[in-house]
């Protein structure tokens, strides 16, 4: 019906100086997190990109690759699941409803975690036939396997992680998700892995 139809009036486009300062409370610290997360994202290539002494191993980065394209089959569910609770956990404040918008979180972690932990499971047992169907050469294989078996326990604590801190974004905290990334990236995350993989000479497993 033509009455129905959305229009939108360019006279009505205006700047409102309150949701400017509440978008810019919610999105700043959004927007500085999601900066964080790539720059560590990069500066940990740069380490991958220099654990072997001889200078750029291909096999060694390769298998960091490989590693983290697999590792999004469990990632990528947790992200979704993070969305929906996030989008629940701002649908049930705005309704009034701040103890059923608390649980969204726990409801979504408890929902995945069984998820989770059989990718875990099939990570850790099908490395060698991951990294045999993803790359021929044995090299690859040999560096990937270990280091993705070590990976592999990581996928639970990632995606609670994941489904919580979306979760605090859909109630509009970005604040402590902001610390979180910049504390455990840029404090933890690179310095670490330089330090095990680069200085301890521990390779891809040590990063």
């Amino acid at each position: 019906h033509p009455a129905c139809r959305l229009r939108i009036r360019f006279a009505d486009v205006r700047w409102h100086a309150e949701t400017v300062r509440r978008v810019l409370r919610i999105g700043g610290p959004a927007a500085i997190d999601g900066t964080i997360t790539f720059t560590g994202h990069f500066l940990f290539l740069m380490v991958i990109a220099r654990l072997s002494s001889e200078g750029f191993d291909g096999a060694v980065f390769a298998a960091h690759v490989i590693g983290v394209r697999v590792e999004s089959l469990s990632y990528l569910p947790a992200v979704a699941w993070g969305h929906a609770s996030a989008s629940l956990a701002g649908r049930l404040l705005g309704a009034n409803q701040p103890a059923l918008a608390q649980k969204t979180g726990h409801i979504a972690v408890r929902q995945f975690l069984p998820y989770a932990m059989a990718v875990s499971l099939v990570f850790f047992v099908g490395a060698p036939w991951i990294y045999a169907a993803m790359h021929s050469d044995p090299a690859v294989a040999a560096v990937g396997v270990p280091a993705f078996r070590w990976l592999a326990w990581y996928q639970v604590p990632n995606a609670i992680l994941i489904i919580y801190v979306s979760t605090l974004r859909g109630a509009g905290d970005t604040r402590f998700p902001l610390w979180c990334a910049l504390v455990s990236i840029l404090g933890v995350r690179v310095p670490m892995a330089y330090l095990c993989g680069i200085v301890l000479d521990q390779g891809l497993i040590g990063a």
